[in-house]
C-alpha cells in the first residue's frame, strides 16, 4: 500500500500521461527515443523528426519500454522482461543519470509510467520464485528510492498505465509463467485487465476474456481520453485465427473487436505496441512478426487502415491528429 500523503502529493491538477510504447516522444524537444538491437549489442537510440540520430547509448542487455517524465527532460528506460535494470537518462543529451537495480528475488517486466507530476515512478515486476506480479513504486524526487510494492493480482504483468482519476492503474496481466521465456502454464493461463487503486492497493476489478480465449496473453494497452482501454494480445495457441485487439470500458467480460481474417493471418498471432493519437480518435497497433500496422477508429472500434513495415514494433504519437511515428527493423 502506498502512503496516502506521499501519493496524493504526486497528484496533478491536470493529467499529462507519458507515452508508454517502445518508441517514445519528447514533445518538448521533438526527440523520439527507442530501444534498439544491433547484431551483437543493444542500445537506446534517439532521433529527431528529420530522422537524424541524436545519440546511441549502449546497454548491457536489451531494453523495452521508455516512460517520459512529464515535468522534466528525463526518461526511464525499462529492461526487457525478465530484466534487472531501469536506466534514468537525460532526454536531450542521452546521459545516464542513474541505474535502478531490481532487488533480490525481483525481475522487472518491461514497462512502467511516471505519476503525472513526475514525482513517482511505477514499474511492472514479478517475484522470481512465485512469479506473482507486482508494481514497484520509486521516489523520483529522492534518487529513485523504493517506496513500496503493490500486488498486481496475476502472473506476468506487462504494460501498466493510469486512468484519468490519477490514482487507478490498469495492468495488462499476460497470465503466463515463463522459464527462459518459455511458457510453463499454457493450459492454465489466466490473462486479464486489472484495475488497481494505487492509494489503497485494492483490486478494483479483474476483467477476463471468455474462458475459451484464456491463451490470449494480454500484453499492451493504451488509454483514450474517456478512459476507454485499448488492449492488444499475443496468442499462445497456434493454428487458430483469433482477434487480438479489444476495447474495454466497464463491461464485465473483455470483448475482442472484429478483425478481417486476412489481417488476422497477417498478424501471425502477435501484437506489439498500441498507442492512441493525440486527438484520441485513432489507435495504432503493431504486429512485428507479420510486418503489419493496423490503424483503428477508437469510437467505431474498427480498422480504418493497414500499413506494411518490416519488423515494426515501436510506435509514438505526435502532436498532430492521426499522426504516428514507427520504428522498424
Amino acid at each position: 500500500m502506498l502512503d496516502r500523503r506521499t501519493f496524493l502529493k504526486s497528484l496533478p491538477t491536470a493529467l499529462m500521461l507519458p507515452s508508454l510504447n517502445l518508441a517514445s516522444q519528447s514533445r518538448r524537444d521533438d526527440i523520439f527515443i527507442s530501444a534498439a538491437k544491433q547484431a551483437n549489442s543493444f542500445s537506446i537510440a534517439a532521433f529527431d523528426r528529420q530522422g537524424k540520430k541524436r545519440y546511441d547509448i549502449k546497454t548491457n542487455a536489451r531494453a523495452h519500454d521508455i516512460a517520459l517524465n512529464p515535468k522534466k527532460n528525463i526518461a526511464a528506460v525499462f529492461a526487457r522482461r525478465p530484466g534487472d535494470f531501469i536506466l534514468i537518462l537525460n532526454i536531450n543529451s542521452g546521459r545516464v543519470l542513474q541505474t535502478v537495480q531490481a532487488e533480490a528475488n525481483r525481475h522487472f517486466y518491461g514497462h512502467g509510467f511516471y505519476s503525472s507530476n513526475g514525482d513517482l515512478l511505477f514499474a511492472s515486476a514479478k517475484y522470481k520464485k512465485t512469479h506473482q506480479g507486482l508494481m514497484m513504486v520509486y521516489d523520483a524526487q529522492n534518487s529513485y528510492k523504493k517506496l513500496t510494492e503493490i500486488n498486481a493480482h496475476g502472473l506476468g504483468p506487462h504494460q501498466v498505465a493510469l486512468l484519468s482519476d490519477h490514482r487507478t492503474a490498469v495492468v495488462c496481466i499476460g497470465g503466463m509463467q515463463t522459464k527462459n521465456r518459455k511458457v510453463q502454464n499454457l493450459n492454465s493461463m489466466q490473462p486479464s485487465l486489472n484495475y488497481i487503486d494505487l492509494v489503497s492497493a485494492k483490486l478494483l476489478g479483474k476483467y477476463k476474456l471468455e474462458n475459451h480465449l484464456h491463451q490470449l496473453s494480454i500484453r499492451h494497452l493504451s488509454i483514450a481520453a474517456d478512459d476507454t482501454v485499448i488492449f492488444a494480445c499475443q496468442d499462445q495457441a497456434r493454428g487458430v485465427l483469433r482477434s487480438l485487439v479489444g476495447f474495454h470500458k466497464g463491461q464485465n467480460v473483455l470483448q475482442l473487436a472484429s478483425t478481417p481474417p486476412q489481417i488476422l493471418k497477417a498478424q501471425k498471432a502477435y501484437c506489439g505496441s498500441v498507442i492512441n493519437d493525440i486527438s484520441n480518435t485513432f489507435a495504432a497497433i503493431s504486429s512485428p512478426r507479420g510486418n503489419i500496422i493496423t490503424i483503428w477508429d477508437i469510437v467505431k472500434q474498427n480498422i480504418v487502415k493497414t500499413l506494411q513495415f518490416q519488423d515494426s514494433c515501436g510506435i509514438a504519437k505526435t502532436s498532430k491528429k492521426g499522426e504516428f511515428i514507427f520504428s522498424s527493423g
